[in-house]
């Protein structure tokens, strides 16, 4: 290690992803177009616990309005999608893009044996194993491995944000990774630059071993792998910025974080980057009381304005029939509201996919609104790796047993 210490836990999880940056390579805009049949995910995690009975209403059931007396939503407030189903009113966006077949909505997701603490659900979602981090990469990392251990470009997956979700972890090849397009070099305070300047100078000094080495702590393995990323980083900036610089949007994006996340990505697809899986964030939806009403209206707010013009944008692009949107939350809600007119967590919820691609309406089992659990939550109705299984091989090609360690049955959800 080096002799100079660093918060390790913040290199990783915050800023330092922006130094996280892997070597991008050439791809002329013709290559790109000629490559347009491979498909692009976009991983869009809605962190904090969204509500799947606030996003996606019931109306026909009458237990949803006796279990929620003062937060339900009102059938007459909503954007209907069915005879049972509204729209949360916010979501103008996402009902239009429904109504056109190009948003599938997966009922009832979850997974045996839930846990109701932010981090331990999240770690489930992001490695596909109940286990979590213990198991080990997350189930992209893994993709990565399995779909494209040849390729040698560090382009093929890319996180726009200052968090690296552990979905993303792969010990071989680091994702690319940056807070937005302008910023590669200032997430990171002066301290934490100088450490990985100083740990880049001493790998390149050292003289070569002269028996064989131990093997790597998990500590020197992060090092090493910040290491290559730093190194790379310059190179990377340079063409993200000029990717974003040249793009002229189709549509006018929202004056937000996110929008500015998601027109970056659709600049990047412009530009021919060889990236098959992006992932951004958006949040925060946990809340626990009677402020929980005005901030679903908020967020879906941003939400819809910012996720409809970046499909509308792409929809105009030579690629954008081969991106596919995966939205999900680590949790659902419990049931009944509290008694601080707001919800606790709970397990299960929807997941939404959108895209030229998707087919598009419901999907799955919604699950029962009068036999909930012991812990007053919906009984999740599908397991959430069907949704990946489902996505690994309609999108990929890769047998989801390759990369979730046991098969499981794919749903009808990408053409």
């Amino acid at each position: 290690m080096s002799p100079i210490q660093f918060d390790r836990r913040r290199l990783l999880a915050g800023g330092i992803g922006a130094l996280g940056a892997a070597a991008l390579g050439a791809c002329s805009r013709r290559e790109a177009h000629a490559a347009s049949a491979e498909p692009i995910l976009v991983l869009l995690q809605l962190y904090g616990g969204v509500d799947g009975l606030t996003t996606v209403v019931p109306f026909r059931d009458d237990a949803y309005y006796r279990a929620r007396p003062t937060i339900a939503l009102a059938e007459k407030d909503l954007l209907r999608v069915d005879e049972d189903h509204g729209l949360h009113p916010s979501l103008r966006e996402l009902r239009a893009n429904f109504d056109e077949g190009r948003v599938a909505i997966v009922e009832g997701c979850g997974y045996p044996e839930p846990f109701y603490s932010h981090f331990r659900s999240m770690d489930v979602w992001h490695t596909g194993f109940h286990e979590g981090k213990v198991a080990g990469e997350g189930w992209i990392g893994r993709l990565r491995e399995a779909a494209w251990a040849d390729r040698a470009s560090d382009e093929l997956v890319v996180h726009v944000g200052s968090e690296l979700p552990w979905s993303l972890a792969c010990a071989s090849r680091p994702p690319l990774v940056f807070g937005s397009a302008g910023n590669f070099q200032s997430l990171g305070d002066d301290r934490e630059q100088r450490t990985l300047r100083y740990a880049v100078r001493a790998s390149r000094d050292a003289a070569p071993p002269t028996t064989p080495a131990p093997p790597a702590t998990p500590s020197e393995r992060a090092l090493e792998a910040l290491r290559a990323s730093f190194e790379a980083a310059s190179r990377a900036s340079e063409r993200v910025l000029a990717a974003v610089e040249h793009y002229q949007p189709s549509v006018e994006y929202p004056n937000e974080a996110l929008a500015e996340s998601f027109r970056t990505i659709a600049a990047m697809i412009d530009a021919g980057f060889e990236t098959r899986v992006y992932s951004l964030a958006h949040g925060n939806y946990d809340s626990h009381g009677n402020v929980q009403v005005g901030l679903y209206k908020q967020l879906h707010r941003r939400l819809d304005a910012c996720l409809g013009a970046f499909l509308a944008d792409v929809r105009r692009t030579t690629r954008g029939r081969d991106v596919v949107v995966l939205a999900f939350s680590e949790f659902g809600r419990r049931f009944h509201e509290n008694e601080s007119n707001g919800t606790d967590h709970g397990a299960a919820g929807p997941v939404f996919l959108l895209g030229e691609r998707v087919r598009g309406g419901f999907h799955g089992r919604p699950p029962s609104l009068v036999e909930v659990d012991a812990d007053d939550n919906l009984v999740f109705t599908t397991d959430f790796r069907r949704v990946y299984a489902s996505v690994l091989e309609q999108c990929f090609g890769v047998a989801n047993e390759r990369v979730l360690g046991t098969r499981w049955e794919p749903l009808p959800l990408i053409a």
